[in-house]
């Protein structure tokens, strides 16, 4: 499910200064998030993992688990995306803020500019269902049945409900940008 989401997660658009503007004035440059995944999480996590995807497309199953995150996908090839290719690891966890929600982050390498090109053209997603842009945070986000996807640098995607995604948002707009994980 997560994995789902994280690939879901895998397109949107950044501030185009390059660093995050925290409360009081104070920015935070793209490096610190991409070296910090994990402190773009929400606090009071049930649920925490990872997965090395770079690891998975190179077992037996990449090749199916490829085809399948394909078919998934908001996006068609014309955002430059190839989950085999660009996605490395996904951070994610699971909450209970409204409902089950969940938030994931996804690193790699992305073409923001086609991502977001993509985005904005495609109203409709290859499985018929309407891709919906909605502003949060100085932030676009991309949702299709309220799952949806951030892209916060050329390294990091933000993924998950859109719950869990404004939660995270709102970690990066009110901070403080630090670890906020349970100590279990």
């Amino acid at each position: 499910m997560i994995l789902l989401v994280a690939v879901l997660a895998l397109l949107g658009c950044p501030k185009t200064d390059q660093s995050l503007v925290l409360v009081g004035g104070k920015t935070l440059a793209v490096e610190v998030i991409d070296d910090q995944p994990l402190n773009v999480l929400p606090s009071g996590a049930l649920l925490l993992g990872t997965l090395d995807v770079e690891a998975l497309f190179k077992t037996n199953l990449g090749g199916q688990v490829g085809r399948i995150v394909a078919g998934l996908l908001p996006l068609g090839p014309e955002s430059g995306f190839v989950p085999a290719r660009d996605v490395k690891r996904i951070y994610g966890a699971v909450y209970a803020m409204q409902g089950a929600d969940f938030a994931a982050v996804i690193q790699g390498n992305f073409n923001v500019a086609a991502i977001q090109q993509a985005a904005q053209t495609r109203a409709q997603t290859p499985s018929g269902a309407q891709l919906v842009r909605t502003r949060y945070a100085d932030y676009d986000i991309y949702t299709v049945a309220n799952l949806g996807f951030v892209v916060l640098t050329q390294r990091t995607i933000l993924s998950g409900n859109e719950t869990g995604m404004r939660r995270a948002l709102d970690r990066l707009r009110f901070g403080p940008f630090n670890q906020a994980l349970p100590s279990w």
